[in-house]
C-alpha cells in the first residue's frame, strides 16, 4: 500500500470536481484543451509549471503563437496565471499536484494561495449553449448547386 501512495505523490495530481463539470461549458478548442492537458502533465508539486510556449509548441507540433492564444484563453478562464517568463501557476481551485499525495495538502494550498488564486469562472447555465455560427463561414460550408 505504501508503494501506491509513493506513486500518487510522484505522478498524480488532484483536479476539482467543479472544474470537471464546468470544463465542457468553456467550449475550449481541441488545441486549447491539448495545451491545458500538457500544462497539467508538466505541473510540478505546488502547481508550478516551468515551461514556456516554445516547449508546449514543440511538444504539440504547433506554432508558438497558437500556444500563446491558447494560454491567454486559459488565463482568461482563471485556470492558471503567469508568474514570470516561462513560469506559470495552475490555479489550485482547478488542479494541484501534491508533494506528498495527501489531499489535505491541496486544501492547505488553496488556503495559502487564496489571495493570488481567483475563483474559477463558472458559466451560469445548466446546458451548454449551441455553438455560434456568426462568423460568415457557416453559410459557405456546403457546396451550392449551379
Amino acid at each position: 500500500m505504501n508503494e501506491a501512495r509513493e506513486s500518487v505523490a510522484e505522478y498524480g495530481y488532484f483536479t476539482s470536481s467543479e472544474l470537471t463539470l464546468v470544463m465542457p461549458m468553456y467550449r475550449l478548442s481541441s488545441t486549447q484543451r491539448d495545451v491545458w492537458d500538457t500544462v497539467l502533465g508538466w505541473m510540478e508539486p505546488g502547481g508550478i509549471v516551468r515551461r514556456g510556449r516554445q516547449d508546449i509548441a514543440y511538444r504539440l507540433g504547433i506554432h508558438p503563437n497558437t500556444v500563446s492564444s491558447a494560454l491567454s484563453r486559459l488565463i482568461e478562464l482563471r485556470l492558471m496565471w503567469r508568474k514570470g517568463q516561462r513560469l506559470f501557476q495552475v490555479n489550485p481551485h482547478a488542479a494541484y499536484k501534491s508533494k506528498t499525495g495527501d489531499p489535505e495538502e491541496w486544501l492547505r494550498a488553496v488556503e495559502h494561495l487564496s489571495t493570488d488564486a481567483p475563483s474559477l469562472f463558472a458559466p451560469n447555465y445548466e446546458r451548454r449553449p449551441p455553438r455560434r455560427r456568426d462568423d460568415g463561414r457557416a453559410k459557405d460550408r456546403h457546396l451550392r448547386s449551379v
